[in-house]
C-alpha cells in the first residue's frame, strides 16, 4: 500500500509539473491580452512534433530539441498575433471576436498538423500519428524501493529550469516589467511610453515557446498525437481558472491541485469504491465547475472586479 501511494505521489508531482508548464502560459496570455486563447493547446501539439521529427532525423540531444521547439512555437505565436489578432484588434477591439478567431485558428492549425503529418508519413515511411520522441534523458535510479524513471527526473528538472527562467524574466528584466505593466493597465502603460503592440507580440512568442516545452515533456511522458493538446484542455483551463486567469503562483497551485485530484483522489476512489481511472477528466471538469461557481475568475463575468463594483453599487 505504501509502495502504491509513493508511486501515486510521484505521478502527481510529475503531472503537476507538466500542467504547470502548460497552464502558466495560458494564464499569462489572458493576463496581458484580456482574452482566452482557445488555440493555446496547438502549441503543445506542434512542440511535441518538433521534438519527434528532430529526434527521428537530426538529433536526440534534449537541449537542442527544446531550443528548436521553443523557437518554432515562439515564431508560431508571434505570427498568430501579427496575422490574426492584431488586424482584428485594429478593426474591432472586441474580446469576443478575438476568442472566436482563436477558435478558428485552433481548428485550422490542428488540421494543418494532420495534413503535414499525413504527407510526412507517406514520404518518410514512418508512423507519426502516434509517436514518441527518441530523446536522451536521465537514467533510471533507485529511490525508496522503486525505480525513479528518467522521464520523471527530466520533467521535474525541466520544470524547475523553465519556471526559474520565467521568474527571472518576469521580475528581473524590463521585458517582464513591461508585460506586468500592460497587464495591470494597458492605457496607462501606453501613456508612459510602452509599446503595447510590441509587448503583445512578445507575450505571444513567450507563451507559445513555453507551452511547447510542456508539449515536448508530455510527449516523453505519454506519446505525441495530433490530439495531444485537445486531450489536456480541461486540465489546463481548470488550473488557470483556479489561478483566477490572473495569478501565476495560484496557477501553479491549480496545476498541482488538478494533478492531486487526478492521481491521488482518483486512485483512492478506485481502491475504495472501484471508480474507473478513466473518470480522471470528469474530476478535472468537476474542479473547473466548482471553482467557477464558488469564485469566478477575474474578468470572466463575475470575478472579483465585478463583485466589488456590484457591492459598491448596492451600497449607493
Amino acid at each position: 500500500m505504501i509502495l502504491v501511494a509513493l508511486i501515486d505521489l510521484l505521478n502527481m508531482i510529475m503531472v503537476g509539473c507538466l500542467y504547470t508548464m502548460m497552464a502558466i502560459p495560458l494564464t499569462l496570455s489572458y493576463r496581458v491580452t484580456k482574452f482566452i486563447n482557445f488555440a493555446h493547446t496547438i502549441f503543445l501539439g506542434y512542440g511535441a512534433y518538433v521534438a519527434v521529427l528532430l529526434s527521428f532525423f537530426f538529433t536526440s540531444n534534449i537541449f537542442l530539441v527544446l531550443i528548436f521547439a521553443f523557437a518554432f512555437c515562439a515564431i508560431l505565436g508571434a505570427l498568430m498575433h501579427i496575422l490574426v489578432f492584431k488586424p482584428i484588434q485594429k478593426r474591432e477591439n472586441n474580446t469576443v471576436m478575438w476568442m472566436i478567431s482563436s477558435l478558428g485558428l485552433w481548428i485550422f492549425l490542428k488540421y494543418l498538423l494532420y495534413g503535414i503529418l499525413s504527407y510526412l508519413q507517406t514520404q518518410l515511411k514512418v508512423e507519426l500519428y502516434l509517436a514518441k520522441p527518441k530523446i536522451d534523458i536521465f537514467a533510471t535510479v533507485p529511490f525508496m524501493g522503486i525505480n525513479l524513471s528518467g522521464i520523471f527526473q527530466t520533467v521535474v528538472a525541466t520544470t524547475v529550469v523553465v519556471m526559474l527562467s520565467f521568474y527571472l524574466l518576469m521580475f528581473k528584466t524590463r521585458i517582464g516589467l513591461s508585460m506586468r505593466a500592460v497587464s495591470e493597465n494597458a492605457f496607462l502603460s501606453e501613456i508612459v511610453g510602452l509599446n503595447k503592440n510590441r509587448i503583445m507580440l512578445l507575450t505571444w512568442a513567450i507563451t507559445g515557446g513555453m507551452a511547447s516545452v510542456g508539449g515536448v515533456m508530455y510527449a516523453l511522458f505519454a506519446q505525441a498525437t495530433p490530439e495531444t493538446g485537445d486531450t489536456l484542455i480541461l486540465q489546463l483551463f481548470a488550473a488557470s481558472v483556479i489561478g483566477g486567469l490572473y495569478s501565476l503562483p495560484l496557477t501553479v497551485v491549480g496545476a498541482f491541485t488538478v494533478s492531486f485530484a487526478e492521481n491521488i483522489v482518483t486512485s483512492a476512489l478506485h481502491d475504495i469504491i472501484g471508480l474507473e481511472l478513466s473518470f480522471r477528466p470528469f474530476i478535472s471538469f468537476g474542479i473547473l465547475l466548482l471553482v467557477i461557481l464558488a469564485k469566478p475568475p477575474l474578468g470572466a463575468g463575475g470575478g472579483l472586479p465585478f463583485r466589488f463594483r456590484k457591492k459598491r453599487a448596492d451600497k449607493d
